[in-house]
């Protein structure tokens, strides 16, 4: 039997702990519930479209992740894109992933299982590197584990991306302001139209490859285009 998997439930601070941080507690919470029978614990985050991939490992999985993510594949992607459990019983009898394999039964591990998360709208998986021969009642008994890291993984993510939607609006926001200022000023100097203002701003920007906002700042900080 594994340890009582309805002890110590994530607690996390979302709005004070960075998505990085949150990962490393899901994989240690997870892998302390489940002592003696894991001997590594990781997570895998694929943010298609808005950050990549993110990766969490504990001492024991941390050189077996690895070869997980330098191939981008393995258990954990295969059960992310089937979104279903994927199970390696016996290692020598696997003819994928031999690299992972060979690493895997150097470190003693008898079987690997990857489940995927249900942490829409990113792809995640997390993967226990068993030390036992894995059960077929595990999978069962492993869901409140399974249920706490997808929620803890869900809700960071979610907070996450409000974070970096609220950091664009911040400095698009602050953006349009040093630009409206920039076309002030250009206005009063040339005695031009705010159209024409923003062409000579525009233009500026272009000749020097440099972000719009970046000229305008300068505009306002030094009184001259640069």
């Amino acid at each position: 039997m594994i340890g009582d998997p309805q002890s110590e439930p994530l607690r996390i601070a979302y709005h004070a702990t960075p998505l990085t941080a949150v990962l490393d507690t899901v994989v240690r919470s997870a892998e302390l519930r489940l002592l003696p029978l894991v001997r590594g614990t990781g997570l895998v985050v694929l943010r298609t479209g808005w950050g990549g991939e993110l990766r969490a490992a504990t001492a024991g999985a941390e050189h077996l992740e690895l070869f997980q993510s330098a191939s981008a594949g393995g258990p954990a992607f295969e059960a992310i894109a089937d979104k279903q459990p994927v199970t390696v019983p016996n290692l020598d009898e696997e003819r994928r992933w031999r690299e992972l394999m060979t690493a895997a039964r150097r470190a003693h591990i008898t079987a690997i299982l990857a489940i995927p998360l249900d942490a829409e709208p990113v792809g995640a998986a997390i993967t226990f590197y068993l030390g036992r021969r894995l059960r077929s009642e595990l999978l069962e008994e492993l869901r409140p584990v399974i249920d706490d890291a997808s929620l803890a993984v869900a809700n960071a993510v979610a907070f996450a991306r409000h974070e970096l939607v609220a950091a664009h609006l911040k400095d698009a926001l602050e953006s349009r302001d040093l630009i409206g200022q920039a076309k002030g000023m250009l206005m009063a100097r040339r005695a031009i139209s705010s159209e024409k203002a923003f062409a000579v701003l525009r233009e500026m920007s272009q000749r020097t490859n440099r972000k719009l906002r970046d000229v305008a700042q300068d505009l306002i900080e030094n009184g001259e285009l640069p």
